[in-house]
């Protein structure tokens, strides 16, 4: 297929980059917008889509005119092996849901989550990263003349990375145990 803009890479390095080098970022800074400039309701359009060779993996759409879904792949023809949730109560119990603030926010605001190294060892798949991991250290860019292109940058944080909403399934299927024990006990009372 032909596209008006199509760039291709074959190293691991980023394909591309987009940047805005404005010394005081605020709202009215963008980075991209991805825009149907002739249609006033996109519902079901798709901004992003993300596919590897083996197909579509997920996609960014128009829900309605005013919202946006984020789509991870789900169709049951691309899944084997599936089986119920068990023991659900029980994985959250191992949960530890916190209180925190980024060590960078100046504006030092209260958020609650989890710690994804402790996520990681109770569920899988919900973590991307490794405990601990560093980038490491970047030597400065210069051109033939030994101009500075990009600057050097030290070894920095590797962060892990979590998708909370892959428990979704989790906390559903702790609640349907939970109310099951408590049609139970009411039965029984």
């Amino acid at each position: 297929a032909t596209y008006p803009l199509h760039v291709q890479s074959d190293n691991d390095v980023r394909t591309a980059t987009f940047q805005n080098t404005d010394t005081a970022v605020g709202s009215a800074n963008w980075i991209l917008s991805l825009r149907f400039s002739a249609d006033a309701d996109a519902t079901n359009g798709i901004f992003l889509a993300f596919e590897d060779s083996g197909g579509p993996i997920g996609s960014v759409s128009c829900a309605t005119t005013s919202s946006v879904s984020f789509n991870t792949t789900s169709d049951y023809r691309l899944k084997s092996d599936v089986v119920d949730l068990a023991d659900a109560v029980d994985t959250v119990g191992q949960l530890r849901p916190i209180y925190f603030r980024f060590t960078r926010d100046p504006a030092e605001t209260v958020l609650g989550g989890f710690l994804a190294h402790e996520v990681a060892e109770v569920v899988d798949g919900v973590v991307v990263g490794e405990k601990d991991a560093m980038r490491p250290p970047v030597d400065a860019v210069l051109d033939d003349d030994g101009n500075e292109l990009e600057p050097a940058k030290p070894e920095t944080i590797a962060p892990q990375m979590m998708d909370a909403t892959k428990l979704v399934p989790l906390l559903t299927a702790a609640i349907q145990e939970l109310t099951a024990r408590v049609a139970a006990l009411e039965a029984a009372a």
